[in-house]
């Protein structure tokens, strides 16, 4: 590479290579931003979505029913910033959502996701009282 430089005579415009790759580098993230910013991961009771694009939407669907595995990577800065990356498999299908990047709190996106799957209860959450607590406002 260095001998082409030097043979082509760019070798004296090495700083406006590196500036080159500078600017590649910063659209590369500028880009990984955006597409960071406009894609959204919804779990319902039955399914997972993953919603992505800027100019052209995607939608990536799976049921929770066909799920065989799932497995998620939390990295330093994961763990620091409470954030994974989940790796998602069905039998005999086509992967439409094979992976979700940079869920936020990975643990408890889990366990929802294997409780679904599994097909555990949901806990029901406790009623509302009858009359508002004592000591709040006129009585």
């Amino acid at each position: 590479m260095v001998a082409v430089l030097f043979v082509t005579g760019f070798a004296g415009n090495i700083g406006a290579l590196i500036l080159l790759l500078m600017l590649f580098a910063l659209g590369v993230a500028v880009y990984q931003l955006i597409d960071f910013y406009y894609t959204q991961i919804f779990l319902t009771d039955q399914r997972i979505f993953r919603v992505s694009g800027l100019l052209t939407r995607q939608v990536a669907t799976m049921p929770l029913k066909a799920l065989t595995d799932i497995r998620y990577e939390q990295t330093i800065l994961g763990r620091l910033f409470n954030y994974g990356h989940f790796h998602v498999e069905s039998a005999g299908q086509e992967q439409a959502l094979g992976s979700l990047h940079f869920v936020a709190q990975p643990g408890t996106f889990y366990r929802i996701v294997m409780a679904g799957a599994l097909g555990s209860p949901r806990e029901e959450p406790e009623p509302l009282p009858d009359k508002p607590p004592t000591g709040f406002g006129p009585e």
